[in-house]
Parts: C-alpha cells; structure tokens; sequence
C-alpha cells in the first residue's frame, strides 16, 4: 500500500497507559507528512526534470543518429566520389590514351603521304626537266639547221651573185673587144655574131639559180 502524506495526518493511534505524548506525536507526524510532501515535491520537479532531459537525450540521440547518418552517408558519398573520380580519371587517362594514339596514327599517314606526294612530285620534276630538255635540244637542233641552211642560202646567194657580177663583167669585157673588132655600121652582123644573147646566155639566170639550188 502506498503511503501518501495525508495518510500520515489522517493517521490516528490507541491510546494507551503510560503511550506517547498524543501532541508530541501529532507534531512529529505532521513534520513528517510535510516532509513527504516536500519530498515528493521534489521528486515530481525531479520527474519532470528527468521527463525533460529525457526528451533532450532523445533529440540529442536522434541528433547523434542524424549526425551519424550523415557521416555515414558522407563517408559513402565521398569514397563513392573517390570511387567516381578514380574511373573518371582512368576513363580519361585511356580516352587520352586513345586520342594520342590517334592523333598520332593520322600524323604519321599524313607524313608518309606528303613523303609520297612530294616523291611524286619530284619524279614529275625529273619527267619535266628531261622533257623539257628534250624539247629546247630539239627546238636547238631545228634553230641550228635554220641557222646552217640560212648561212647556205646565203653564201650560195653570195656566190649567185658573185658569179653574176663576174659573168657581166666578162660579157661587158667581150662585149667591149666585139666592137672593137666589128665597126659600129655592121651592127647586125655584130648582133649576129654575138654568142651571149640575153636569152641564151651561157650562165643563164634562171639555170644558174637551179645550180646553185642543188
């Protein structure tokens, strides 16, 4: 059974021969039931003081869940992170890795063909050079032939006309002697005497340019 304090003033005694002061009794009674009552005043403030902190050590537990969760979860964030950045990495190492590789794959197919470009070119160059010589030693022969058959004509010219120039003079000579032997009045018979008439001319004109032709 559960004492309060107002059982303890309620609480009444036998008396008895020789028992206790009754008053002395009652005071100490009364002493003590307000001491209980402070007593359990103080144990209600304790109570709801416990209550309370109670209720703070379940925030403050939940808090340190909370704080736990998240440093869990950013333990599991930051290796996931790390985790990520590390693959990344890799991935981009290897991708690097790769475009390298290319890049220097299509440098040197684009060495070896500027190399064969620049072969070509040149083997172009030499077909060219040797063309080209081919056609101006040509072009020099055909010069030189015109030169050697000009320098032909012309000598034969040269002697065309030398010869001409001496036949007229041996004609003017002969021509001179006729008439010094032949008076003027037998000018027929002189014309019939004379041998080198213009049309039948020893050094014909025309035959002396077939000669000097061939």
């Amino acid at each position: 059974m559960k004492l309060t304090p107002l059982d303890i003033k309620k609480q009444e005694f036998k008396k008895v021969f020789r028992g206790y002061d009754p008053n002395e009794v009652n005071n100490f009674l009364s002493m003590v039931a307000e001491e209980m009552e402070a007593l359990a005043r103080e144990n209600a403030e304790l109570m709801e003081r416990l209550s309370t902190q109670e209720i703070k050590l379940d925030e403050y537990k939940n808090l340190e869940k909370s704080l736990q969760d998240t440093l869990i979860m950013a333990q599991k964030t930051t290796e996931e992170v790390r985790k990520n950045a590390t693959r990344e990495s890799d991935l981009l190492v290897k991708k690097s890795k790769v475009e390298a590789q290319k890049i220097l794959q299509e440098a040197k197919s684009e060495k070896e063909r500027i190399e064969t470009e620049i072969s070509r070119l040149r083997r172009q160059r030499e077909m060219f050079i040797v063309q080209y010589r081919s056609v101006l030693q040509a072009q020099l022969d055909q010069l030189e032939n015109i030169l050697k058959q000009v320098k032909s004509e012309e000598e034969a010219k040269n002697q065309k006309e030398e010869a001409i120039s001496i036949f007229e003079k041996q004609e003017d000579s002969i021509s001179d002697k006729r008439q010094e032997v032949n008076p003027a009045p037998e000018k027929d018979t002189t014309e019939n005497l004379n041998l080198f008439k213009p049309e039948e001319k020893v050094f014909n004109k025309e035959e002396e340019e077939d000669d000097l032709e061939l």
